[in-house]
């Protein structure tokens, strides 16, 4: 049986620590492999790319990049390489979480940072980047962001969103309420100074802010998704959003009665969307228009953990997740099988529908994104 290797936030971690900069013992002490070279050998290699997995492969990672990959049998591992056999491993890049948050549902509609376990938590997936889509405490997630970037503390490289554009009326006491396109604007500007990279609107954003601060993120360069209700997909891809949030499900369009700039009473309408015929009619063409428009649909699975996670067991398996060093036999254990969560049943086919943008549309999306990072209850609502 193969063993799967996620290459491999230590390592990368150590080759980094090794020639940019000094690892505080925080971080040492989650770095398995603290090395300038580093030869992975004899190791299957899936690139992500959707080719097919090349067995028998050497990589070699220096200072901090993957320097070369190729057959084990012609590779060239360089003298002074802490070499690994990886006979029966499997490799693969990095995951990128293009929807990770830096917060957790609290109860009554309140949300608590989570900046201690949850960079830690992210990198035991395997996930090496995200980005925060939707921040409740900029500032923290900014500071998280340097101290992990100077090797302070352990984390994932993160690309800071700004706090959410959300507009007047909102549920969520900690989100401000624009007060129109200018304080959108301003919005956009002040914290594109403080250090974010991007953006993203909520439920009760207007079309007027929502174009405004399109507007104000992209003459900077900046990029902005969305998680609607009171704008429909088709009005957020004429104003010319970049990406839109938990799938075709949310779109409000389809709701009988709703009324310009107004989140419906119910924004989701799973019944009457699981009707609707993808091939044919209204949603297939919104789909079709979404294409056109170049607006890409990211399908956000909540999961919700009441159903079928034993919290003891999670309590457990945390508490030595969060330790470095420590590997842990705990089990999560199925408190309900997740085939019979009762929302996910109701989903299952609205979900089908975005089949369209699952792979190449959203690869580019997340490629695109990081090249130009690169260059430069009902009051619990999903973010």
């Amino acid at each position: 049986m193969r063993k799967l290797v996620v290459v491999v936030f230590g390592l990368i971690l150590g080759c980094r620590g090794a020639s940019a900069q000094t690892l505080s013992p925080a971080v040492q002490a989650f770095v398995k492999v603290n090395a300038p070279v580093v030869a992975l050998t004899h190791v299957r290699v899936i690139d992500g790319t959707g080719a097919s997995a090349r067995e028998d492969q050497t990589v070699i990672l220096s200072k901090g990049k993957i320097e070369s990959v190729g057959d084990a049998s012609a590779a060239k591992v360089p003298s002074d390489a802490q070499v690994l056999d990886l006979h029966g491993y499997s490799v693969i890049p990095g995951l990128v979480g293009m929807h990770d948050h830096m917060f957790y549902p609290m109860g009554n509609g309140i949300f608590g940072e989570m900046g201690y376990s949850f960079p830690r938590l992210y990198l035991a997936g395997g996930v090496t980047t995200i980005r925060t889509t939707g921040s409740l405490e900029p500032y923290t997630d900014l500071e998280l962001k340097k101290q992990i970037d100077a090797g302070e503390t352990p984390g994932p490289k993160i690309h800071v969103t700004g706090p959410y554009l959300e507009g007047a009326g909102s549920w969520a006491l900690q989100m401000h309420q624009l007060s129109g396109p200018d304080d959108a604007v301003k919005t956009v500007n002040f914290w594109l100074d403080q250090g974010v990279d991007n953006f993203k609107a909520y439920m009760f954003i207007t079309r007027a802010e929502l174009g405004a601060a399109i507007q104000a993120a992209h003459k900077r360069g900046a990029k902005v998704t969305g998680h609607l209700c009171a704008v429909n997909f088709r009005e957020a891809a004429d104003l010319g959003i970049d990406d839109l949030e938990h799938g075709l499900f949310v779109d409000t369009e389809f709701i009988a009665g709703k009324k310009p700039d107004q989140c419906p009473e119910d924004g989701e309408d799973l019944v009457g969307m699981a009707k609707l015929d993808v091939n044919s009619g209204p949603l297939h063409e919104t789909i079709q228009y979404l294409i056109q428009h170049a607006c890409g649909v990211f399908r956000i699975d909540r999961l919700p953990e009441n159903h079928f996670i034993n919290h003891d067991n999670r309590v457990r398996a945390q508490h030595h997740i969060l330790r470095p060093s420590k590997p842990h036999r705990q089990r999560l254990l199925p408190r309900q099988p997740l085939r019979t969560c009762p929302r996910r049943l109701a989903r299952q086919r609205s979900l089908i529908d975005i089949r369209w943008l699952h792979s190449e549309r959203n690869t580019r999306i997340a490629q695109e994104f990081l090249a130009s990072r690169r260059s430069r209850s009902k009051n619990e609502h999903g973010f």
